[in-house]
């Protein structure tokens, strides 16, 4: 029985290297030629073996090298991943470090245990870096909301005329043409009133520059009051000069 064991167990070792069977393994124990042995087609049995261990071969080294390469990809990305920030970095530094040892290795079940550490590692720095993206989207939306209202009130101070508070030549030349324009679509009229003070020069010239600045201010408020509506709009011009834009007025009710 021990005999017969050991020639098993040898046969079997010389099918799985698919080596030929040399003189000895094809004689019983008492030296005589078998003929089970000897009447099996030998060649038959080593290519058939040859070709499972080939296939169990490239099966190993399909699925562990495409282990291997995913494994090389996510370092790469946990290394992307831990230069986003000083926190990440530090955490995610020794699973790097670990995931390529595991994939320089032979070991599956280390790969997978650095792989789910890894996990682990990324799931938490993602969570820490939403955070602060979150944080600092906010900051920003704070920051932007200050810088639109200072936008807001400096176009509004760049359109005011500073003595009158009127709106200034620039912005009535800008006004001008969007009321044209929506005059025409909508075809309703629109009205342009230039007001010119009589003699202002006089009024400098005997009074000076200080009286004259309140005749000006004292015309303006005039005209703000004769145009209160929302759609009016109106202008100082220039020195003495002002503007007044009316929609949906024609020129019989301007008389």
């Amino acid at each position: 029985t021990e005999t017969f064991r050991e020639r098993c167990e040898a046969l079997a070792r010389r099918v799985l290297v698919a080596a030929p069977l040399d003189e000895d393994s094809k004689k019983d124990s008492e030296g005589n030629g078998t003929a089970p042995v000897l009447g099996r087609n030998w060649k038959v049995i080593r290519h058939f073996v040859t070709e499972r261990r080939r296939a169990e071969v490239a099966h190993v080294d399909d699925h562990v090298g495409g282990l291997k390469v995913a494994i090389w990809d996510l370092v790469a990305g946990l290394q992307t991943l831990a230069s986003g920030g000083q926190k990440a970095h530090s955490s995610i530094e020794r699973s790097v470090v670990a995931l390529e040892k595991a994939a320089a290795g032979d070991s599956i079940e280390d790969l997978k245990a650095a792989v789910g550490a890894a996990a682990g590692q990324i799931k938490g720095a993602l969570e820490e870096q939403r955070q602060a993206l979150e944080s600092e989207m906010a900051a920003l939306g704070d920051k932007l909301a200050e810088m639109r209202a200072e936008l807001t009130s400096a176009r509004r101070e760049m359109s005011l005329d500073a003595l009158t508070q009127l709106h200034n030549r620039g912005a009535f030349d800008e006004a001008l043409g969007r009321f044209v324009q929506l005059a025409t679509l909508g075809a309703q009229p629109l009205t342009l009133l230039m007001v010119d003070l009589d003699h202002f020069k006089f009024v400098n010239d005997q009074y000076g520059h200080p009286v004259g600045d309140k005749v000006i201010v004292a015309s303006a408020n005039c005209i703000a009051l004769t145009f209160p509506r929302k759609g009016d709009f109106a202008a100082r011009y220039g020195g003495e000069e002002f503007a007044v834009l009316l929609t949906d007025v024609d020129d019989n009710q301007t008389k």
